[in-house]
């Protein structure tokens, strides 16, 4: 994605650790992303009319929770080592 004729993100140094690296949005890919967001928006926005508020707000609280869910088992991952096998 940071090669032609993508191009939408920058690798870049990290000045903190010379083994990591910063991904950052290139200006195309900050046009790329909003053009996503407004696509989704124009997706949904007719099934969203349709739905009542309770509707709405038990969704969100499924999503919120599922979020944190898949966040802690992510930091949990982080925290546990990792096996290699040949």
């Amino acid at each position: 994605m940071s090669e032609p004729p993508l191009s939408l993100v920058k690798v870049l140094e990290d000045p903190r650790s010379r083994r990591e690296k910063r991904v950052v949005l290139t200006a195309r890919g900050g046009q790329f992303i909003a053009a996503m967001a407004d696509q989704g928006k124009a997706f949904f926005s007719p099934i969203i009319t349709e739905m009542t508020a309770k509707d709405a707000n038990e969704g969100l609280r499924f999503l919120r929770k599922m979020t944190a869910l898949l966040e802690r088992s992510l930091h949990n991952n982080r925290r546990t080592p990792r096996r290699h096998t040949a």
